[in-house]
C-alpha cells in the first residue's frame, strides 16, 4: 500500500511512498533497519518510532495526522520553515543543472563560490574565508582539524587540550561526540583521550596481477592485523612501513 501526501499548501505536485501504510507498520519497518544517533532504540521501539510526515511553515505533521509546531526547526537547520518556495525553485533549478561537484582536485563549482564570497561579506574582518561542510557535526571536526594543523605548523604540536562545557552538543563524529560533555546514566559519552588509537599499513601504487591469495598487499595486510590482534594496543599511532 502507498501514501500520497501533498507537498504543502498552495503545490499541485503530490509525492508517493511506496510501501507506506499506517504509523504501527512504519515504526516496525523503522525497528528492523534504521539506527538513529543518541537514542535508547529500547525505549523508542517500546512505544513506536514517532515519523513526521510533512512540514509548512512552522509545523510538522506526523504519520497519525498530529499537527506540532516544530520549535527544534528539525535539527536547528530549517530557520526559514518549511515549503520555502524560493528554496524550493533554487534547489530543483540547481539539480537540474549540475546536482553535485566536489571542491577537491582544484576544483569547485559556481554556486559555491558565490555563497562563500556572500558569507565573507557578513563575516566580521578577519573572517574571510570558508569552508564547506555537511552538518554542525562535521563543521567542528573541520575546525579541530584546521586548530590542531595551525598549530602544528607553528611548532605548537604539543598543545592539544581542548575545553568545552557539561551538557554541551557539538557532534556525533568521534572528535565532536568526546567534546561533547553528555552522559547516557553513569557512562561518559566517550572521552578526546581516547581519539588516536589508529594504525596505519603503507599502500601500493597498483594492485598486483592474480587472485588476492598471490596478492603480497593482501599477504602483507593480512599479517599486519594478525600482529596487531595479538599484541597488545597502545595509544600512541604509529606509521608502518
Amino acid at each position: 500500500m502507498n501514501t500520497i501526501a501533498p507537498l504543502g499548501k498552495g503545490f499541485t505536485q503530490w509525492f508517493i511512498v511506496p510501501g507506506m501504510s499506517t504509523p504501527s507498520s512504519l515504526a516496525a519497518r523503522d525497528a528492523r533497519h534504521h539506527l538513529h544517533p543518541f537514542t535508547n532504540h529500547g525505549d523508542m521501539h517500546a512505544t513506536g518510532t514517532h515519523v513526521m510526515m510533512r512540514g509548512e511553515g512552522v509545523y510538522v505533521w506526523d504519520a497519525r495526522g498530529h499537527k506540532m509546531l516544530d520549535g527544534l526547526a528539525g535539527l536547528w537547520c530549517v530557520n526559514v520553515g518549511y515549503q520555502c518556495r524560493e528554496i524550493i525553485e533554487a534547489v530543483n533549478a540547481q539539480m537540474r543543472q549540475l546536482p553535485y561537484y566536489c571542491s577537491f582536485f582544484n576544483t569547485t563549482t559556481e554556486p559555491a563560490i558565490a555563497l562563500a564570497e556572500k558569507i565573507a561579506s557578513l563575516t566580521p574582518p578577519g573572517l574571510g574565508h570558508v569552508m564547506f561542510t555537511n552538518s554542525g557535526s562535521e563543521a567542528n571536526e573541520t575546525a579541530l582539524k584546521l586548530i590542531r594543523g595551525y598549530l602544528k605548523l607553528r611548532g605548537q604540536s604539543a598543545k592539544t587540550k581542548i575545553v568545552s562545557r557539561n551538557f554541551a552538543y557539538h557532534g556525533v563524529t568521534l572528535a565532536t561526540t568526546s567534546m561533547t560533555g553528555l552522559r547516557i546514566g553513569t557512562l561518559r559519552i566517550t572521552s578526546v583521550d581516547e581519539v588516536g588509537d589508529f594504525r596505519h599499513l603503507s599502500g601500493t601504487s597498483r594492485a598486483s596481477p592474480g587472485p588476492p591469495s598471490s596478492n603480497a598487499s593482501q599477504r602483507r595486510l593480512s599479517h599486519f592485523v594478525r600482529r596487531m590482534l595479538s599484541t597488545r594496543a597502545t595509544t600512541r599511532p604509529r606509521r608502518m612501513a
